[in-house]
């Protein structure tokens, strides 16, 4: 960019500081949130305390459940995958979405005949 650009462009170095600050904040924050290594350490520590006898069973199961759950969702998150709490992930390639209120009749929703609904009166 010449001189001419970095003068027109001046009044916005404040603005685009505070954005750069913004992503290092953001991929500092991401960085902490998806490392595994608090998990494992909780894992271990969940495990110590059901062999120590501090927890019974049944919430080591819930906790542990819980903590490999963060566990998916680190390890999709580093291979990019997306979040499967998505409302709306769009649709895959060849597939059809009906639309809102039509229906695909089947054999078991087939509307009766009036020759099918019994003896006539």
């Amino acid at each position: 960019m010449g001189l001419l650009g970095k003068l027109v462009t001046l009044p916005l170095a404040p603005v685009r500081t505070v954005v750069w600050a913004a992503q290092r904040v953001t991929e500092q924050a991401e960085a902490e949130y998806y490392n595994p290594a608090p998990v494992l350490a909780r894992l271990a520590e969940l495990e110590r305390r059901l062999l120590a006898g501090e927890i019974d069973e049944e919430t080591f199961d819930r906790e542990e459940d819980l903590l490999l759950d963060r566990l998916e969702e680190i390890d999709r998150y580093r291979r990019g995958d997306p979040r499967p709490d998505d409302p709306d992930p769009g649709p895959t390639p060849g597939s059809t979405t009906p639309t809102p209120g039509s229906t695909t009749p089947t054999p078991d929703s087939a509307t009766p005949t009036p020759d099918s609904t019994g003896p006539n009166t």
